[in-house]
């Protein structure tokens, strides 16, 4: 895929005025892998996304399929009563003046989770406030259910899962099994025996344990942080999800991934502090100790990005039998002497 260096102001000026804003245009490059930029004018600030990471097929730049998934999957949300961000054009084609399909969204009103709760942290009742309404709106998109798991396109999945094809974990617990020993086997130079041994221990009978835990498919995320979500105060000072945004995994599948997700890149910002009790209130219940912490030993050691090598974090998850334990990592004490986990 080729992909321009930069957003033109000129091409930028072309594409709000398809969006029908006819004014003088700032353009900031925000992220690569994805692209995403930052346009503002006189009429707001808008984000205009490219999907440009290399796993994308040639093709997707012919049908605009990644352009039309996250527009589903936030008219899915939607239509089902959840805040989304304002999606002024979702460009399927090269027809434009960028030449590639694109996003083009208006900026989400408040501030992301993560800003939001260091601004707050010396707050107990505002911390706990955003937290439990982040909560509340992952319950109600886990709420969405459909009749096959796979990739939200045009408002649903296609069909049953194809098993000659490329599958996510989070579609089949089938899937996430082999996924899971696979990297195992890559990882086998890094871990010591007995960790390796703990490990092919869960991982053989993970479909089996898990299976349940995907039906129905519900609506998930995918690829779900913290800061992914952007929280503001109403007129009586309330605090509301405004929406949430990189949809690019969205699917229907094994919706208790999202709080993992979230999990690991809380422990990483604000591990000793407990946000996970009013999530989980917010959340409605509480998971499964057991198969919550199993979902993270399945994660890949990129997704981390802890203060840690891969043994350590993965004994400090072996050892934990709590909800404290499991979300304070502590790299002193993650090589102390192993007792076998609670599974």
């Amino acid at each position: 895929m080729q992909i321009p260096t930069q957003l033109t102001q000129l091409q930028a000026q072309g594409i709000t005025h398809l969006a029908g804003l006819h004014e003088p245009v700032t353009v900031t490059l925000i992220k690569e892998y994805n692209h995403v930029y930052r346009i503002e004018c006189q009429q707001g600030i808008f984000f205009l996304k490219m999907h440009t990471k290399d796993w994308y097929p040639p093709e997707d730049v012919e049908t605009g399929f990644s352009v039309r998934h996250e527009q589903s999957a936030w008219s899915v949300l939607a239509s089902h009563g959840l805040a989304t961000p304002d999606v002024l054009l979702a460009w399927n084609t090269r027809k434009n003046p960028l030449g590639l399909p694109f996003l083009l969204t208006r900026k989400l009103p408040g501030r992301s989770l993560v800003e939001m709760l260091k601004h707050y942290q010396d707050d107990k009742l505002q911390w706990d406030e955003l937290l439990s309404t982040t909560g509340e709106y992952l319950q109600q998109m886990h709420r969405i259910t459909f009749r096959f798991p796979g990739y939200i396109v045009d408002n649903k999945p296609d069909g049953p899962l194809d098993d000659t094809k490329w599958q996510h974990p989070i579609w089949s617990a089938r899937q996430r099994q082999m996924t899971a020993l696979a990297q195992l086997q890559q990882e086998q130079s890094k871990l010591s025996q007995q960790t390796t041994k703990q490990l092919q221990i869960l991982f053989s009978t993970l479909k089996e344990v898990l299976e349940a835990e995907y039906q129905p498919p519900r609506f998930t995320h995918g690829d779900c942080h913290a800061h992914q979500f952007y929280l503001h105060q109403n007129e009586v000072e309330k605090w509301m999800v405004s929406g949430c945004v990189d949809m690019e995994v969205a699917s229907a599948g094994d919706s208790l991934q999202d709080l993992v997700k979230i999990a690991i890149e809380m422990v990483r910002e604000f591990t000793g502090r407990d946000w996970w009790t009013p999530l989980f209130t917010g959340y409605g219940k509480e998971p499964n100790f057991d198969t919550f912490r199993l979902r993270l030993l399945c994660a890949g050691e990129n997704e981390f990005q802890w203060s840690g090598t891969r043994l350590e974090v993965l004994n400090h998850l072996l050892q934990a039998s709590n909800w404290s334990e499991l979300f304070t990592f502590n790299r002193s004490h993650s090589m102390r002497s192993q007792r076998y986990s609670r599974f």
